[in-house]
């Protein structure tokens, strides 16, 4: 759904096509329409797999592990929460209210990986009646790599901006960034999220 965001807004030259910043690309119209449409959609779908795969782990426990429910439904929490942030980007573009966006980002961003971590937590635990010891390893491997990744883009963007703005106080902070390598660290953890 967003490929088409993406497309659209590589055609019209608003964005780099390598390494492209994705709020750059739902940022200006009509690519902004779109960007939230798809973006509203992706987030009510992540919702609705959260809670299914809440209420799968509900079925299968069945009250046998109460250590296991009550962390599942924690869980159930953390993947709404992300799933809330995402709306939050979709519907408060970049240059239109800056701190919103970048909340509803670190929450989603946040908040998936504390979701990939708990779903990893919960398949070692699953292990061995309702899940594979392999599948519990690429989750658990994945959720690492993601929060590792996650607090590299944050902690990178924090210095970039920091940096800017010591050499130029009264100037805003740039956006977007294409045409740079800076959205690489929060591209990559997008794509490990998936």
């Amino acid at each position: 759904m967003l490929g088409f965001t993406y497309s659209f807004s590589v055609w019209r030259g608003d964005v780099d096509p390598v390494f492209p910043y994705i709020s750059a690309a739902g940022d200006n119209r009509p690519e902004a329409c779109m960007f939230s449409m798809f973006l509203n959609i992706c987030s009510f779908l992540s919702m609705l797999i959260v809670y299914l795969r809440y209420s799968l782990v509900a079925e299968l426990n069945r009250s046998s592990d109460l250590l296991l429910k009550s962390f599942n439904r924690l869980n159930l929490y953390a993947g709404l929460l992300g799933a809330s942030g995402m709306f939050l980007v979709a519907n408060f573009q970049e240059t239109a209210v800056i701190q919103v966006h970048l909340f509803g980002a670190f929450l989603c961003f946040g908040s998936g990986c504390v979701y990939m971590l708990g779903q990893a937590w919960i398949s070692y635990r699953m292990y061995p009646l309702f899940s594979g010891i392999r599948i519990a390893k690429i989750r658990g491997v994945m959720a690492i790599a993601s929060v590792c990744l996650f607090f590299m883009a944050f902690g990178f963007g924090w210095a970039a901006a920091n940096t800017f703005h010591s050499v130029f106080p009264d100037l805003p902070t740039p956006r977007p960034w294409t045409h740079k390598l800076v959205p690489m660290p929060a591209t990559i953890c997008t794509v490990s999220q998936r």
